[in-house]
């Protein structure tokens, strides 16, 4: 459930946009991005919780209201979402496994994937280290 009504067609906005950082060295859990534009038309695919801009670079972006944190238009008016519009997307699971070598590598297993920064896994795309991931500790 959104927060947020859809802005109507031809409204110009400035939207700020909430989405979980799944970077394993992140500097916090989500990342904010800022987008100024005129509402138009969606693609014939898009969501029906979504609405399209035009940004000031004359490129199409879809927006998901679920994913809105502030809207703001042109008029002054400004809309915020006190939810913080968390997404909904999982976390993902990061291990780290000690190589034969004495290196560490993370393990992440995000959507039912699970990579590898070891070097066979890199050019393989699997080792033995993806084999062991549920036996491995968590990281903190």
């Amino acid at each position: 459930m959104s927060y947020f009504v859809k802005p109507q067609l031809g409204t110009e906005v400035e939207v700020t946009t909430r989405w979980r950082d799944h970077y394993y060295f992140r500097t916090s859990d989500y990342r904010e991005y800022h987008y100024q534009g005129r509402v138009v038309a969606g693609n014939k695919g898009m969501p029906s919780d979504s609405f399209a801009i035009i940004d000031s670079q004359g490129e199409y972006r879809e927006i998901g209201l679920d994913r809105v944190t502030v809207l703001r238009y042109k008029n002054g008016q400004v809309v915020r979402n006190t939810q913080k519009a968390a997404p909904t997307e999982p976390v993902a699971d990061v291990r780290v496994a000690k190589g034969s070598r004495g290196d560490n590598y993370i393990l992440t297993k995000y959507q039912g994937k699970i990579t590898c920064t070891c070097p066979g896994s890199t050019y393989r795309g699997h080792c033995k280290h993806i084999e062991m991931f549920d036996k491995l500790p968590k990281a903190s």
